[in-house]
C-alpha cells in the first residue's frame, strides 16, 4: 500500500493511540511501542498520529515519549503527531510543550476536535485567539 500511495507522490499515515486501545475500541500501541514503531517503519509509514483514549493523565508523559523515542530508532524518519495536549484540558499556558518537544513530537493537537457545525468552529477560533500568544514560545521548528 506505501509503494502504491508513495509511486502517486502521496504519503502513508496511520493511526493509533498510546492506550490498550484505540478510541474506536481496537487494540493500540501501549506495551508495543518498539514493535509498533518498526512495523510502521517497515511498511514505509510517512505518519502517525497518536490519540490518548483509554489513558488517565500521568500516563500521557510516559506513553507518547516511549513511542517518540520508538519511532526515532525505527531507522525510518515518521511524522509524529500527538494528541497529549488535547487531553489536559483547555489553558494551554500549563500544558508541557517542552516535553512534548522532548519527546519527539512534531507536531500535536490542543483542544477538541472540530465537529460539523459553525459553533464548534467559532469556538475553535475563540480558543486560539485566547492563547494565541501562550504558544507562540512552543511554534515552529523545534519550539522556537
Amino acid at each position: 500500500l506505501a509503494d502504491y500511495m508513495h509511486g502517486k507522490n502521496v504519503s502513508f499515515g496511520i493511526y493509533s493511540d498510546m492506550g490498550t486501545r484505540t478510541c474506536g475500541g481496537y487494540p493500540a500501541t501501549e506495551g508495543h511501542e518498539a514493535i509498533d514503531a518498526k512495523t510502521f517503519a517497515e511498511w514505509g509509514v510517512d505518519y502517525l498520529k497518536l490519540d490518548g483514549c483509554h489513558v488517565v493523565a500521568p500516563g500521557y508523559a510516559v506513553g507518547y515519549p516511549k513511542m517518540g523515542h520508538a519511532l526515532q530508532a525505527s531507522g525510518r524518519d515518521i511524522v509524529y503527531s500527538c494528541s497529549w495536549p488535547a487531553y489536559l484540558g483547555s489553558n494551554e499556558s500549563e500544558k508541557p510543550f517542552a516535553a512534548m518537544i522532548a519527546a519527539g513530537c512534531n507536531l500535536w493537537r490542543n483542544w477538541h476536535d472540530i465537529q460539523g457545525n459553525w459553533a464548534s468552529v467559532c469556538s475553535i477560533i475563540d480558543h486560539w485567539g485566547d492563547f494565541g500568544k501562550v504558544l507562540q514560545a512552543s511554534a515552529g521548528p523545534d519550539g522556537e
